[in-house]
């Protein structure tokens, strides 16, 4: 898997580019590529996404951009959950 960061965020999987879903999501996949190997909690996540103004349920939204940015990623294992956030796992973004 490639990740262009220079210019609009870009995945190709096998060559084949792929469509990362909103804005949210592709900003969420943007924070977690910042701190690669580092755990990003629910909370720095949500600042992130919507700043000052989060809605209610901003930490079930997280968990719900977390789920599809898996799905659209196609393995599950490139995001973890940890204790109180989420990381990318350096093994499996170096393949």
């Amino acid at each position: 898997m490639d990740f262009g960061v220079l210019g609009p965020l870009t995945v190709w999987r096998a060559g084949v580019p792929l469509e990362l879903g909103t804005p949210k999501g592709r900003l969420l996949l943007a924070v977690l590529l910042s701190r690669p190997g580092r755990s990003v909690t629910g909370d720095a996540l949500a600042e992130a996404l919507w700043g000052e103004e989060q809605p209610k349920s901003a930490a079930k939204n997280v968990q719900t951009y977390v789920h599809r940015l898996r799905q659209r990623l196609g393995d599950a294992e490139r995001i973890t959950r940890e204790d109180r956030g989420y990381s990318d796992s350096p093994v499996a973004w170096a393949g």
